[in-house]
């Protein structure tokens, strides 16, 4: 799904990919999430038309991670999955998933224009 490398939940590794592009489109997921998997179908059913507007990343959390506790911790994502979008490495919109196709991959596809 990524056009970028993995930032798992390196802080630097994280600003650095953010900041790499104009636009990013970061999906924070976990593998022991089921509803993780449908938001990354999303995206990646969104992928052929936001590839030209912004790059992907996904950033998959571990359990009992402390740098991934500290990562979210300094993004303020209290739930997984979230989806945030970047410009010139600053936080700009966010989004959660409702559970609804259609609504989902709209508000992903709006979410980076």
């Amino acid at each position: 799904m990524s056009d970028l490398p993995d930032a798992r939940c390196n802080k630097e590794a994280f600003k650095e990919l953010t900041s790499a592009f104009p636009k990013v489109l970061v999906l924070i997921t976990s593998d022991e999430c089921p509803a993780c998997a449908y938001a990354e179908m999303v995206v990646e059913d969104a992928e052929a038309e936001i590839g030209k507007e912004a790059a992907t990343l996904e950033v998959k959390v571990g359990k009992n991670d402390p740098e991934c506790d500290l990562l979210l911790k300094d993004l303020a994502v209290t739930a997984v999955p979230t989806g945030l979008f970047y410009e010139s490495g600053v936080e700009k919109k966010r989004m959660g998933f409702s559970g609804n196709p259609q609504k989902d991959l709209q508000q992903v596809k709006e979410l980076v224009k």
